[in-house]
């Protein structure tokens, strides 16, 4: 069955043939506040957007932008739409939203976390090997002089 979604970029409705169905869209009210993906991607950065209109599938927001008047978008489907399953280009034109409350991942952080992780460890068997503090605790076993 067609369906008919608000396409941005050309500003007018087109029909896509092959859309698959829908999931039923999360509740979101006129006038919450909820993060706005450009590219309809939880791993690129959010902003800041306002409910304006609920539809069935889709909502319309206005993203904030601190050097100018916000910009609208229709047709904004929520992250876990299947639709962005299907086609990842999906939300290239009207991006995607997700509750202001949710988490936010970013994919450039998966790496520093276990860069990190990793140097703990390295630093925790120093500090053991030195003698420095007891693995069971944090307080050190012995005092450290300048001199």
């Amino acid at each position: 069955m067609p369906t008919t979604v608000y396409d941005n970029f050309r500003m007018k409705e087109i029909v896509v043939a092959d859309a698959p169905p829908s999931a039923e869209m999360p509740p979101v009210s006129l006038g919450q506040s909820v993060l706005w993906y450009a590219d309809g991607r939880r791993s690129s950065a959010p902003r800041a957007a306002k409910c304006i209109q609920v539809n069935d599938s889709t909502i319309a927001v206005v993203v904030e932008s601190p050097d100018r008047y916000g910009q609208l978008f229709h047709g904004v489907r929520h992250l876990d739409d299947p639709l962005f399953e299907k086609d990842p280009a999906a939300g290239r034109h009207d991006g995607g939203w997700d509750y202001a409350d949710a988490p936010v991942y970013h994919d450039s952080l998966g790496p520093l976390e276990a860069r990190v992780e990793e140097l703990e460890v390295k630093l925790a068997a120093m500090a053991q090997e030195l003698g420095y503090c007891d693995p069971s605790s944090s307080e050190p076993n012995q005092e450290v002089s300048d001199g």
